[in-house]
């Protein structure tokens, strides 16, 4: 787009993309805004909006997306995920009972974000690439990891739940 600032930083990120879209008209061009996101970035998110984790980058995008007029678009995370085992940008190196962890907390994180819709990424592991071989909530094999458990009753606790606020304790990351 014309006037974009900011180059692609470590990972091919551009934050200025969503506000250069929107300045030039975009936001009447789609019904939907979706979006990815993934806990190894979560530093970055939190520096630049309120909240932990999925939250911050929810906050910081609505607030793009508000600065143009654009805030009542529904909002999806077409893609959250995180890995059972090495991959790079996790240290410590994930395990399965992290992966399961983090299902359930980016599942409360979502419905405190206000979000329409999450879908996680991805549901079988992979055997072509590295990089992405220990995402899947089941291996590559189709064995069940203790993830299956928890996106399973996440989503029966939470699917139908509503945020209503934050809650404050040291410490804690809480919402009711």
């Amino acid at each position: 787009l014309p006037g974009g600032t900011g180059g692609p930083p470590a990972g091919g990120l551009t934050r200025q993309f969503l506000t250069d879209v929107l300045a030039h008209g975009g936001g009447q061009s789609f019904d939907v805004f979706n979006f990815h996101y993934y806990p190894a970035f979560a530093p970055s998110w939190e520096e630049s909006a309120e909240g932990r984790d999925l939250v911050a980058k929810v906050n910081h995008l609505r607030q793009v997306l508000a600065d143009h007029g654009c805030a009542d678009k529904p909002f999806f995370c077409t893609e959250v995920g995180a890995p059972s085992g090495p991959t790079p940008f996790y240290d410590p190196a994930p395990t399965q009972e992290s992966q399961a962890r983090y299902v359930t907390q980016v599942a409360a994180r979502a419905v405190a974000a206000r979000l329409d819709a999450m879908i996680w990424f991805a549901w079988k592991d992979f055997t072509d690439n590295a990089m992405y071989e220990h995402y899947g909530l089941v291996t590559s094999t189709r064995v069940e990891k203790s993830s299956v458990l928890a996106f399973r009753t996440a989503t029966l606790k939470l699917g139908s739940a509503t945020f209503v606020r934050t809650l404050d304790f040291p410490g804690v990351e809480a919402y009711e």
